[in-house]
């Protein structure tokens, strides 16, 4: 079989089981593991899959810009945002990073709800005005145009300085051996300082979000304590993220 053979026939496989692991691909091909780790790497490199130990993973279907996402997933979104809002508690303070499902999670909150809430996020910021209960406070830094945030080390200083309740934290890609992992290298750093200033971490996921995996590592799956998605996750992907620890809502 030709090497761009070999290519087709991984993609569709990835396409269709949503992971393929070098073991398998060695049987169905009758090739080396050696060839077949130079196929996803060259895969990889173009942006197709993303590597992982013994296979590879789908990258993440959502666009990174903040604008071509606003109308994503809308249903989903608010799904995810209604059961996010029941966690939150009178007189608890949360952390919001970026992110338009975190966007629709303040949107759900009830106007009565008296919290503090900090986040990097302008657009956050900018909705947070409507809830005259909520004691907001923006996290100040460089600002990102394409995800509408503000990053850099002045944002992780001052989370340094913050004990909250919670964190609720917007996922580009997560998977059940892979863990959290990112596009953006900084926007990552900022969102592991998010999570060691909160007492839980949430992740809020579409359900195409899980199951892929992108460049850099945020956490391994066992640094988030619950996972709320939407209807769409299947009982055997769910069932994999309980047996980690995880509790999937």
């Amino acid at each position: 079989m030709l090497k761009h053979e070999r290519k087709k026939f991984i993609l569709n496989k990835l396409s269709s089981d949503q992971k393929v692991l070098i073991q398998d691909l060695c049987e169905d091909l009758q090739v080396s593991d050696d060839t077949i780790r130079r196929d996803l790497k060259e895969l990889s490199e173009i942006g197709l899959l993303e590597k992982v130990h013994g296979g590879a993973l789908p990258k993440s279907p959502i666009p990174f810009e903040y604008t071509q996402r606003e109308d994503y997933a809308v249903k989903d979104k608010k799904i995810i945002a209604t059961k996010a809002a029941k966690l939150i508690k009178h007189g608890q303070t949360i952390l919001l990073d970026g992110g338009t499902t975190n966007l629709e999670l303040v949107r759900a909150l009830p106007e009565d709800l008296e919290i503090t809430i900090f986040t990097n996020s302008f657009p956050l910021a900018n909705e947070l005005m409507h809830h005259p209960g909520i004691e907001a406070y923006f996290l100040g830094g460089k600002i990102d145009r394409k995800s509408r945030v503000a990053l850099g080390v002045e944002v992780i200083e001052a989370l340094k300085g913050i004990r909250a309740d919670l964190c609720m934290l917007g996922i580009c890609s997560i998977d059940h051996k892979a863990g959290v992992t990112m596009r953006s290298r900084e926007e990552g750093a900022v969102k592991k300082a998010f999570m060691k200033s909160a007492n839980k971490t949430i992740a809020l996921s579409t359900s195409d979000k899980i199951g892929t995996a992108e460049t850099y590592v945020l956490c391994d799956i066992g640094e988030v304590d619950v996972l709320i998605t939407d209807n769409g996750l299947r009982n055997r992907v769910k069932a994999k993220f309980i047996n980690r620890g995880v509790k999937v809502l």
